[in-house]
């Protein structure tokens, strides 16, 4: 992919650094006015207090702690500081990565911009076809790549992959790393408390995406009440959490209020509130609104850019045949499954392809059919020719001479 639709393909790979940035400035600036109301309550009791009954001792104390304060404002201050240079040096080599990967259709006297941090960068011309190496298309598929395991649960192997090939700033990885305690509160404690805040924290957003999220892990949460048999906390809870979906969501909290009253009596067709599927189906459904939340979008990548390419190999011979081509990817069974909602190429030209070498049939390399009906290119079979004059089919072991061996013409 080229051009705008590859800078639309992009726009999660811009836009996840910036959400981040402001979501922690905006942190840092609601954690500086908490201590900022608390060091001003301090000093209007200090000087209220002084001004009825002075007293040096406790004023050089309150002073002291007022100091201590300010001094821990500062240190977050300068620690919050450096994660935004951080945030914003890695932001800057996303947009030199991507410079790199534009058309060649610029004006040639424009350069790609280089990282103040990063000396060996180097000015890359634009209009000139050989700016687009190829350890720049390596880097865009390692860290697809990694993106794809990340959002598969593979983050050890993300990690090395990482670490080996110098991705820090051109991977989401906080973004999953933060994730992680959540998804093992949901699976291995049971428990929904760390989900819910993360909710609250995103509200607005999820509000916003009409997520069902926090109604389900409150759900969750007065299912585990009601194996608990805390009867009248699971009511109460229910009437302060849950009442306010009964218009959406009644079918699902008719059976849950009927499986309170009957759980004693283990009625078989409320079973399924009680399953450890739900807490899986949970997790799947915090890492899809994690997804959105944080603007890397629910398509994975990776999967988008072997898509691209499947278009233009997408021809129904690849399932009509039965017979596995290794030079052709759509002749794999996973492949397939991948192009499954893909339209079928157009060819108005076919090209003929030898299955052995993989080189292309013309009028220097002509087709040769087999007496079998077996179709190879002439270089590969004169490489399988014995010393006698037979030929052995790579595909059926059938031998046959050189002269029974007929010219393919196509029309």
């Amino acid at each position: 992919m080229a051009g705008k639709a590859s800078v639309e393909f992009e726009f999660p790979f811009c836009k996840v650094p910036i959400e981040t940035f402001v979501k922690s400035n905006r942190t840092v600036q609601k954690n500086l006015d908490k201590d900022y109301t608390v060091v001003n309550n301090a000093m209007n009791t200090l000087i209220d207090r002084e001004k009825a009954n002075p007293d040096v001792e406790k004023t050089c104390n309150s002073l002291d702690k007022i100091i201590t304060k300010l001094r821990g404002v500062k240190r977050k201050l300068q620690e919050a500081e450096a994660e935004s240079d951080t945030q914003l040096e890695h932001f800057h080599k996303r947009i030199e990565h991507l410079w790199q990967l534009l058309p060649a259709d610029q004006p040639a006297t424009e350069q790609a911009p280089t990282s103040s941090a990063s000396s060996t960068s180097c000015a890359v011309v634009v209009g000139s076809e050989e700016r687009i190496s190829a350890t720049v298309h390596q880097t865009r598929i390692q860290r697809q790549l990694v993106d794809y395991l990340l959002r598969r649960g593979y983050s050890k192997t993300a990690d090395t992959l990482t670490k080996r090939y110098n991705l820090q700033a051109l991977v989401d990885i906080a973004v999953f790393h933060s994730a992680q305690p959540i998804i093992d509160s949901l699976l291995r404690k049971h428990s929904c408390t760390e989900a819910l805040q993360w909710c609250k924290e995103n509200q607005v957003r999820l509000k916003k995406n009409k997520s069902m999220l926090e109604f389900h892990l409150r759900l969750q949460e007065f299912i585990s009440m009601i194996q608990k048999k805390e009867k009248f906390k699971a009511l109460e809870y229910c009437q302060k959490y849950l009442s306010g979906q009964a218009a959406t969501q009644l079918g699902i909290l008719k059976s849950s209020l009927s499986a309170l009253v009957l759980y004693s009596f283990h009625p078989p067709q409320y079973q399924f509130l009680f399953d450890h599927q739900r807490w899986e189906d949970l997790v799947e459904e915090f890492k899809k609104e994690l997804l959105v939340v944080s603007q890397l979008g629910p398509n994975i990548p990776l999967h988008m850019l072997l898509q691209s390419g499947m278009l233009a190999l997408n021809a129904p011979q690849a399932y009509e045949s039965g017979e596995f081509n290794p030079n052709d990817p759509m002749c794999s069974q996973e492949f397939q499954q991948l192009a499954e909602d893909l339209p079928k190429a157009n060819r108005k030209n076919s090209t003929l392809v030898c299955r052995v070498s993989g080189e292309v049939m013309d009028g220097d390399n002509p087709p040769l059919v087999l007496p079998n009906g077996r179709v190879y290119s002439t270089q590969s079979l004169k490489k399988l020719r014995d010393v006698d004059g037979t030929v052995c089919c790579p595909a059926t072991n059938d031998r046959y001479h050189w002269s029974q061996l007929h010219k393919v013409y196509v029309m």
